[in-house]
């Protein structure tokens, strides 16, 4: 058998082998994480495997941007606002579509502040979505034979 050594013949393994790794790790991350959760996906990798990932990735979850950097010197406590600074822009931008569409909402009459309508409209499954702040605690449970909020002791 006769063996030719191409030119470039090794980075053209190396370039397969990475295809082949980048495509059985987007199908295991699809999978087991992504169409489960329904999650956005940041990709965080070294800045020259960006490119062939996103190439390669069928994941409709995976974000453009990503953090650039190699993931094993980086600590989970550093990794996290690195990726928050790629999905904060997002995060405001959605924000800002509900509560635009809250405001359409109840200028039409189909969206309220009122915490009783909200209860009474939720316990009869006509409630879209739900806004609610981060840090607010409204201590009760619904009566679900009346649709009421009956308020309870916070201790």
């Amino acid at each position: 058998m006769h063996h030719r050594h191409s030119e470039g013949g090794h980075a053209n393994h190396t370039d397969i082998d990475a295809d082949r790794f980048f495509r059985a790790i987007d199908r295991a991350v699809l999978e087991t994480y992504s169409k489960p959760s329904a999650l956005p996906l940041v990709l965080a990798s070294l800045p020259e495997h960006h490119h062939l990932f996103h190439k390669v990735s069928q994941n409709p979850y995976l974000v453009i941007d990503g953090v650039h950097a190699n993931p094993d010197s980086v600590k989970p406590e550093e990794l996290r606002p690195l990726s928050w600074r790629v999905m904060e822009p997002r995060y405001k931008a959605r924000l800002n579509l509900l509560c635009h569409a809250f405001e359409q909402a109840q200028a039409d009459g189909r969206g309220s502040d009122s915490l009783s309508n909200v209860a009474e409209t939720s316990a009869t499954g006509r409630v879209a979505t739900l806004l609610v702040e981060a840090d607010r605690h409204i201590h009760g449970h619904l009566n679900e034979s009346t649709d009421l909020i009956e308020p309870t002791d916070p201790r």
